[in-house]
């Protein structure tokens, strides 16, 4: 539930932004072909090493963005970099997993926006940081 609203504010603040800009009223915009968005590395329940770590999915649209955050006892907004290659596929660098003791177990999402929609969003779950 923490994790729908944070998105649904998230997409909200995108388009307060975009209908204050110059005036402009809000307008229905065109529907943004959609990919099917999924992380595929690290997988869920995945043991990994490094903090900060990388991570690489596909079903990305070029020119979207990609919002990573990282659930421990919190939602941690990440601040990495993304890279969206022609056939979708995708890799997201500097990604911090930095939860210790019982908080070392995390979900980490995804989510693509474009044009201010969200497009879809991917999650994967139980990934423990080795030391």
């Amino acid at each position: 539930m923490i994790r729908r609203e944070f998105l649904n504010s998230l997409a909200a603040g995108f388009t307060v932004a975009a209908a204050g800009c110059e005036g402009h009223a809000e307008t229905q915009k065109p529907a943004v072909d959609r990919g099917r968005l999924a992380i595929t590395s690290p997988k869920s329940g995945e043991r990994v090493t490094g903090d900060p770590i990388g991570l690489s999915g596909t079903g990305a649209v070029p020119g979207a963005q990609l919002i990573v955050t990282v659930t421990t006892n919190k939602d941690w907004l990440q601040n990495g970099g993304a890279k969206i290659f022609s056939d979708g596929r995708w890799v997201y660098s500097n990604c911090y997993i930095s939860g210790q003791g019982q908080f070392n177990r995390h979900l980490i999402a995804v989510t693509m926006m474009k044009d201010g929609q969200v497009l879809d969003s991917a999650m994967v779950d139980g990934i423990v940081r080795m030391d």
